[in-house]
């Protein structure tokens, strides 16, 4: 049994082959070392970063945002 458990928010960036992929490899391999087990929330949604490039307002990226913190909460390990 892990040291610590979270509830981790992995994000678009970081899937296979994106833009940030190296960071999830890094985070996950950092984990393992310190006995940490991260428990992907289920059913996450884009933080709205990247669409903020589109001119998506502020309340559409608050609301992926609460959506996203609202999934954490309740699946918290």
């Amino acid at each position: 049994m892990a040291k610590k458990e979270y509830a981790f928010y992995p994000g678009c960036s970081s899937q296979y082959k994106a833009s940030a992929a190296n960071y999830l490899t890094s985070t996950n391999a950092m984990c393992r070392t310190l006995d940490i087990k991260l428990t992907e929330i289920p059913d996450w949604n884009c933080c709205g970063a990247s669409i903020s490039y589109t001119g998506a307002s502020e309340l559409t990226r608050h609301v992926l945002n609460a959506r996203n913190i609202a999934l954490a909460e309740t699946h918290m390990p």
